[in-house]
């Protein structure tokens, strides 16, 4: 992609834009199934308490 012509950056900035708002939506989505689990006292995943590192 040429980024160095007018239609080369709009093309890049849209990109951009697009991806930030997929990052942000999934983003909240982890955070919100983060805030039902634990409001159902359901396991958040991560290693099992007790286990040692070796």
């Amino acid at each position: 992609m040429e980024s160095t012509t007018p239609m080369g950056s709009m093309v890049f900035t849209i990109r951009a834009a697009l991806a930030q708002t997929e990052h942000e939506i999934k983003s909240e989505l982890v955070t919100d199934s983060i805030s039902k689990r634990r409001a159902a006292g359901k396991n958040l995943g991560g290693r099992p308490a007790g286990m040692g590192n070796g």
